[in-house]
């Protein structure tokens, strides 16, 4: 069976969630085992069409004519789509320019689509969108979403919810469990106070600026971990604010080293600021470090990830105050952010592994292919 991954980009070379969550799933052993054979179709950085493989998966990147905002204008997809043959195609939303060259193809391959997040300028173009990927779904045999609330809160998904199947992002928590040596230096860089670390990519849904803020009332040390277009800002924040001191910046590091700075941290911190953020896998893998959580309530997955309570704590978007005071709060009680941090794990190991995840995708290729 082959199925056909089609999304604006890829990780390598970009880092982002989407991207890194499908470089998994095509690499997963459980689908080779399966005889599942998975094609990546993208689009190039630049004019000229690139094809390789990575790791024995073979990669197609078409040239965009031109980018709208984030959407890449690739005139080729329609017809890489027909080329490739796909038994099953696997569209990753939002992208609205893969979705009418899915429409354009006229692709008799089963869809499945998988809604990830909303496009977050409201106005009238986000309601075009709305309405259009609502028309698109109808032809996607299913769709999946990474939580509950998504799918109960999405305006394209209204009239759709008999053929959602919700598919959690998940993690190996092997990979994240044991304490790497380096969260040891970590801390003693940094130390001797509280840690708290935010990791990700520095874009606008991301609320760096907003952990800056609420660290005029912390006393600790944010770690800010990641690369990304609101770096600049947010530095230029904590230095204009006296935080500078205390919240430091570290860029981007190694993949291999992100499990040490989570171990080292008292608590995670996402404080995302809008739906942008429809579900943050970095904070399942926090969870599995067993480190508690302070997160924001946008009206997505977050909030169904980090248990208010139970896992750590869920403070209103966009409040330095509140996130501040939420912070304190877990940094102030040792026993209770011990507890938390072991629900945590818990809710990793028995609803949020990539064991699971991958069972229910291969699960639903399967039936995809069976009715094609």
């Amino acid at each position: 069976m082959r199925v056909l991954h089609l999304f604006k980009s890829y990780y390598p070379p970009t880092r982002g969630g989407i991207e890194q969550w499908i470089n998994e799933i095509v690499h997963a052993r459980v689908f080779r085992e399966a005889g599942i054979e998975f094609v990546v179709l993208t689009a190039a950085e630049g004019r000229e069409l690139v094809e390789e493989t990575d790791d024995g998966v073979r990669v197609v990147r078409a040239p965009a004519l031109v980018r709208a905002s984030t959407a890449p204008v690739v005139p080729s997809w329609s017809s890489w789509i027909k080329r490739l043959e796909p038994d099953v195609l696997h569209v990753h939303m939002p992208n609205p320019t893969g979705e009418l060259a899915v429409l354009g193809s006229r692709t008799g391959a089963p869809i499945i689509a998988s809604y990830h997040a909303d496009v977050v300028r409201r106005g009238p173009v986000t309601a075009a969108y709305d309405a259009f990927a609502s028309r698109f779904l109808r032809r996607a045999r299913s769709i999946t979403v990474s939580s509950p609330r998504l799918a109960e809160t999405t305006p394209a998904l209204r009239g759709h919810l008999a053929r959602i199947t919700v598919v959690p992002f998940g993690v190996d928590p092997d990979e994240w469990s044991t304490r790497p040596p380096l969260a040891d230096d970590i801390r003693e860089r940094y130390g001797p106070g509280p840690l708290v670390v935010l990791l990700g990519r520095l874009v606008h849904y991301k609320g760096a600026e907003v952990l800056v803020e609420a660290m005029r009332d912390v006393e600790a040390t944010a770690l800010i971990v990641g690369d990304g277009p609101r770096r600049v800002g947010a530095e230029a924040l904590a230095a204009r604010l006296g935080v500078a001191d205390r919240v430091v910046f570290t860029g981007s590091v190694p993949d291999g080293d992100r499990a040490a700075y989570l171990h080292a941290a008292d608590v995670f911190v996402l404080p995302s600021t809008n739906r942008g953020e429809a579900f943050g896998i970095v904070q399942v893998q926090a969870m599995a470090t067993g480190t508690p959580s302070v997160s924001t309530e946008i009206g997505t997955g977050t909030s169904w990830v980090n248990r208010h309570g139970e896992t750590g704590l869920v403070a209103p978007s966009g409040d330095p105050a509140a996130l501040a005071r939420a912070i304190n709060e877990l940094l102030g009680d040792d026993a209770r952010r011990a507890s938390m941090g072991e629900a945590a794990r818990r809710r990793v190991h028995e609803q949020l592994t990539s064991e699971r995840m991958f069972e229910e995708l291969r699960r639903l290729y399967e039936a995809a292919a069976s009715s094609g």
